[in-house]
């Protein structure tokens, strides 16, 4: 790796990660009502009493930057969230799940990204039709 100097003069000496603060992304009230709150309904925006679609999880917007940005955007990322909609989708209606130990920790923090943890075990249990 070499020493980095951006147009605007910000440096990044060799062996420096540089990475998108997703913590700090989606915790930022600028951008999310009651951030450190749950709300599953988060990506949907109501206005008016009336409920709208927010933005695409495909679309690369600066506030949810995770595809890349530009001429650098993941091409697979269409493929990918169809997939993911197929398989929460099945898992959802065919499944019936829950947590192994509910107060064992889920996640940890590497740089800026919060991963889930390997050892948390999720329970499955197939529902009968």
């Amino acid at each position: 790796m070499e020493p980095f100097t951006f147009s605007d003069g910000s440096y990044v000496p060799a062996g420096n990660v540089v990475c998108v603060p997703q913590q700090a992304l989606m915790r930022d009230a600028r951008y999310y009502r009651d951030p450190a709150e749950f709300d599953g309904f988060r990506f949907v925006v109501q206005e008016d009493g009336k409920l709208k679609s927010a933005p695409k999880l495909t679309d690369m917007i600066p506030s949810f930057p995770f595809w890349g940005a530009s001429k650098k955007a993941c091409p697979g990322r269409f493929y990918v969230s169809g997939a993911l909609r197929q398989i929460l989708a099945h898992f959802l209606t065919a499944y019936d799940f829950r947590l192994a130990d509910a107060d064992a920790p889920r996640t940890f923090v590497w740089t800026t990204a919060v991963v889930p943890r390997y050892s948390v075990a999720l329970l499955l249990r197939e529902r009968i039709r």
